[in-house]
């Protein structure tokens, strides 16, 4: 406990007391604080806590306790020692401004009381669009900011993520890279992915969510793309097995539950129906159908891509749901990582 006590005593012999006064300014987390000057009245502003830490945009009512009783008309003075940081208002509230630190004074004739007042900015960073890297890759950056936000969670600035903000970081060997980025003090982290080049197979080239809009108990389409599927079906013995190759998706709902569904791999056909005049009985029945009319067609399908990978997952609570997409070689090694959100809404019930 850090204590400064001054004090006057002046005592005249055969004269009453007329008046002490004390200064205390000392911090405890279960002793009252009170910095206070004392008269004859005997007037006191105390409190538990004299340190208030803000973000920028909040407002906060200082919480004080007096020993005494405004009299009609009269009216605490509140005072900051820098508004640009932090203003406080003759109704006692205090509006974080800016970033910095200053005091608030809480006086009433010759006690007063001083709180200690920080301001900082709700921060968070937005990863770049790629994390996976091949060794003796450079890192880029595209689409990193640096997010600041208002008290009601929407963003009020942001700052492109620059190369010189980057702390040291090694791609020249394999696997999960921790970037830190620092700007203005402050450091935000994430993770990047380094491989070698025998993974490049395995890539993935965009991963989507294919809803329009979302409610719950509706079905969320998960498309994911590889870079080179040809190279892809080459590799692999089959691309339906998951000892070979395996994706998955952890989704953690609006509440902090994490689920996780697998990717299958699908194929997009187009469906041909062309009708038939006349049967040619040198061919099988496969491929024909026949209507309850008696008319003959063929239903012929069609590629319409090369392949891809799919997932579904149903939500049911409303909010924002994040994922990672993981794709594993052999099943257990972690080849790249793909992070994304999406919105559902309240469903019919």
């Amino acid at each position: 406990m850090k204590k400064i006590l001054s004090f006057l005593l002046l005592v005249l012999i055969g004269v009453s007391l007329t008046s002490c006064s004390f200064e205390f300014l000392f911090t405890d987390d279960e002793t009252t604080i009170v910095s206070s000057t004392k008269e004859a009245d005997d007037y006191r502003i105390s409190t538990k806590d004299p340190y208030i830490d803000l973000y920028a945009g909040e407002t906060k009512y200082i919480q004080y306790t007096l020993n005494f009783e405004l009299e009609d008309g009269e009216k605490l003075e509140f005072t900051s020692s820098d508004p640009e940081v932090a203003k406080v208002l003759s109704t006692g509230y205090v509006i974080a401004k800016g970033k910095g630190t200053c005091r608030i004074t809480v006086s009433y004739k010759s006690a007063s009381l001083t709180f200690f007042v920080t301001v900082s900015q709700d921060t968070g960073i937005e990863k770049p669009t790629k994390l996976s890297y091949y060794i003796g890759e450079e890192i880029d950056l595209t689409g990193c900011e640096i997010l600041y936000y208002n008290t009601d969670g929407t963003v009020d600035k942001t700052v492109p993520v620059t190369k010189e903000m980057v702390g040291e970081l090694d791609m020249d060997t394999a696997g999960d890279k921790l970037v830190t980025i620092t700007y203005n003090g402050d450091s935000y982290t994430f993770y990047i992915s380094v491989i070698e080049r025998e993974f490049e197979p395995y890539l993935m080239k965009t991963v989507s969510v294919t809803n329009e809009s979302i409610l719950t108990g509706d079905t969320v389409y998960f498309k994911i793309e590889p870079k080179n599927v040809s190279y892809l079906k080459e590799t692999l013995n089959s691309v339906y097995d998951y000892t070979e190759f395996k994706i998955t998706i952890d989704i953690e709902t609006p509440s902090g539950k994490v689920d996780t569904v697998y990717a299958y791999y699908t194929q997009d056909y187009k469906e041909t129906r062309k009708n038939v005049t006349k049967m040619d009985s040198s061919k099988n029945m496969e491929g024909y159908v026949f209507n309850k009319d008696g008319y003959n067609f063929v239903i012929t399908y069609t590629k319409q891509n090369q392949g891809y990978f799919a997932a579904k997952y149903v939500p049911t609570e409303t909010g924002t749901y994040s994922y990672t997409l993981n794709s594993y070689s052999m099943g257990t090694s972690l080849i790249e990582t793909f992070d994304g959100e999406f919105d559902a809404s309240k469903g019919k019930d």
